[in-house]
């Protein structure tokens, strides 16, 4: 593989290893941590894309949110609160499900956006596991995370028990444009 495609582009999956994106969300150092939560949505799901290091990154992301080390709060993305970490690991997988289970725009190669949605039963088992939460902010990221699953027809069943849960967070739904939720 090759990091430049001879126009001077760099590959996705060369700038997750050139940032340390993935390693640096499990370092000691908190400021490494923000960095690499902002490379994420940066390098990873750039202006809502889809690249093939974006199903990997994914699974990452769900395998290390059981870890202590997503719980410092911190100022992640375009928010202005303070938040734990993990909460905004639960927004990003909420929003890469939105990208990935768009139907109006192409986000990305057919073969990386149908790897992606692969993935929605382990996001939507992943965010499960955060929906009673006793923190408020990873709490309403769960059900954020959770509510765009159901997109998939296998996990259509889920919305009976995910609906309560959407109508009592606060979470503005299809970027603030609506308080309804996905399904």
């Amino acid at each position: 593989m090759k990091a430049n495609d001879g126009n001077g582009a760099i590959a996705p999956w060369a700038l997750l290893l050139e940032t340390d994106c993935l390693a640096g969300l499990l370092d000691d150092d908190e400021d490494v941590q923000r960095t690499a939560v902002h490379d994420l949505g940066q390098v990873v799901t750039h202006q809502n894309s889809i690249y093939g290091a974006t199903a990997p990154a994914a699974r990452f992301v769900i395998a290390i949110l059981g870890h202590s080390r997503t719980m410092p709060l911190g100022v992640y993305f375009h928010e202005e609160r303070r938040r734990p970490m993990r909460a905004a690991l639960l927004e990003w997988l909420g929003d890469l499900v939105d990208d990935a289970t768009h139907d109006e725009e192409d986000p990305g190669e057919p073969d990386d956006v149908a790897t992606v949605r692969a993935l929605l039963p382990l996001i939507y088992e992943a965010a499960r596991s955060y929906l009673v939460d006793a923190n408020l902010l990873i709490r309403e990221a769960a059900v954020h995370a959770a509510a765009m699953t159901p997109t998939a027809p296998e996990l259509a069943l889920h919305i009976p028990k995910l609906l309560p849960l959407v109508r009592g967070t606060d979470h503005p739904w299809a970027d603030g444009y609506s308080v309804d939720p996905p399904f």
